[in-house]
């Protein structure tokens, strides 16, 4: 289907609902529609109150696209007053068009704690806040199935994680809707057929490790879960290669070795997720060496090209061989997100020592 947000007019410096919003300035536009940053005119001009809003078209009775719409604006309203998920407003209709009603979050996304990868103290709070929110949706009965960076927001300092966007989440533990999500942070079991249905719980603790191992390494362990990826074959062929290829630690590897279990019943549940990751002391062995440096360890031959997140964000041309992480249009439902367009980038594998 063609994207709809190129059918949508620009309308920044618009007003809407009755004159209360203008919208100020285009921060996205996805395949479903646009999202603005706007101000309540009725606040003070000294203290200016900021949102952010959804610009979607109004669709037909009886749609496919109605029906997710109406979807995802229910279940973000059912779990909007935890301070883990990204207050929902209000939403209203014109004649052509549908408006959410968002907070603005003005530290960004959650793609910039990932520059400061490997902290342990960072890790432990920023993460256990998103726990924290996930676990508390699934005692809602609402399964996230989109969970990634780009849909978490932060404030400046990486901590006062909200989650956001719940276009695809559902309230049915046991799905039967195969290739739901971004493939990098979907779980083997959601992108195949081999079983009739799967855990949607079960695989936003897949997404969550990914996002862990975002936040670790700056890297992705593999390109997709599937036989196919060289990555994810080497990742079920040696249980060391998380530590090879990231540099992981041995207790961070362990943790990642009990989410990424292939069968679904065998990884850990939230609170056990939790209390091993307040048990480890240290995640990365690269960090480990930034604090404590080995004597040598400044001649040591690396096993890969070192390319910090921070660097791999400022483009292409200056790592050509970093390539932004595009969306397989058939595994996303095309609705936009509220936040800056994605830029976290994606490295080829290493090229691992021999064992």
């Amino acid at each position: 289907m063609p994207s709809t947000s190129y059918l949508l007019p620009d309308q920044t410096e618009e007003f809407i609902d009755d004159g209360y919003l203008q919208l100020l300035t285009l921060l996205e536009s996805g395949a479903y529609g646009k999202v603005y940053k706007a101000v309540d005119t009725t606040s003070p001009s000294e203290d200016p109150a900021y949102y952010a809003v959804k610009c979607m078209p109004r669709f037909k009775r009886g749609t496919r696209e109605l029906e997710l719409q109406d979807n995802e604006i229910s279940l973000h309203r059912m779990v909007s007053d935890h301070p883990g998920v990204i207050t929902f407003h209000r939403h209203f209709y014109t004649a052509a068009f549908a408006f959410v009603v968002l907070d603005f979050c003005s530290g960004g996304d959650f793609f910039d704690v990932l520059v400061s990868r490997g902290h342990p103290t960072l890790i432990k709070k920023a993460f256990g806040e998103l726990l924290d929110a996930v676990e508390f949706i699934h005692k809602n009965s609402i399964y996230h199935r989109d969970l990634k960076p780009e849909n978490i927001f932060c404030n400046s300092a990486g901590t006062d994680i909200r989650l956001a966007d719940f276009g695809l989440s559902t309230q049915i533990s046991v799905s039967t809707q195969f290739g739901c999500g971004s493939k990098f942070y979907m779980s083997p079991e959601s992108m195949t057929r081999a079983n009739p249905c799967y855990s949607a719980g079960h695989s936003d603790l897949w997404a969550l490790s990914i996002i862990l191992t975002n936040m670790i390494s700056g890297r992705y362990p593999w390109h997709s879960a599937d036989l196919s990826d060289s990555g994810f074959v080497a990742f079920r062929t040696d249980s060391r290669y998380l530590i090879r290829a990231l540099k992981l630690t041995r207790p961070a590897n362990d943790l990642l070795q009990w989410c990424f279990n292939a069968n679904p019943l065998r990884r850990p549940t939230l609170a056990q997720f939790r209390e091993a990751l307040d048990a480890i002391d240290s995640f990365s062995l690269e960090h480990e060496q930034a604090c404590c440096p080995q004597p040598g360890a400044a001649h040591a031959t690396p096993t890969a090209p070192h390319i910090c997140l921070h660097d791999a964000r400022a483009g292409h041309r200056q790592y050509p061989f970093v390539r932004r992480l595009r969306e397989d249009a058939e595994t996303r439902v095309p609705y936009p997100h509220a936040s800056a367009p994605q830029v976290f980038h994606t490295l080829p594998p290493r090229h691992l020592p021999p064992k």
